[in-house]
């Protein structure tokens, strides 16, 4: 069974936690991009969605600020991928993050939405 080690790191932030799931989420990606290139498959860059644009900002720019000086470098991981083109990175609104389905409580209709494209009734709307 596939097992997740608890989070070591204390984040002061939203944005600094989103960058950490974000960087992890990335390494896995890797993992299985590899993994599709050595069976042979072409691969165009892969579309991440996230719904904090602080931790896009974070994630896409070449340079820290002073409010992002404490983020750790292995969790800019993500920045080389979206260098390489490798990974691409795109806004979603929160309210349309069918991610969220697993971890926050929504409203009734929202969970439906997301339970019925999860399931393949209904289609994904993405610009």
């Amino acid at each position: 069974a596939y097992r997740t080690k608890p989070a070591g790191t204390v984040v002061l932030s939203s944005a600094n936690a989103e960058i950490i799931g974000l960087s992890e989420a990335c390494r896995h990606l890797t993992w299985t991009r590899n993994l599709l290139k050595d069976l042979g498959f072409k691969l165009s860059p892969t579309v991440v969605y996230e719904d904090n644009a602080a931790a896009i900002s974070i994630a896409t720019r070449a340079y820290l600020t002073s409010r992002t000086r404490h983020i750790h470098l292995r969790d800019l991981y993500v920045r080389e991928l979206v260098t390489n083109g490798d990974v691409e990175i795109r806004y979603v609104k929160t309210n349309e993050n069918i991610a969220d389905f697993f971890t926050k409580f929504q409203p009734v209709a929202t969970f439906r939405i997301h339970r019925d494209i999860l399931m393949g009734i209904c289609p994904v709307k993405r610009a």
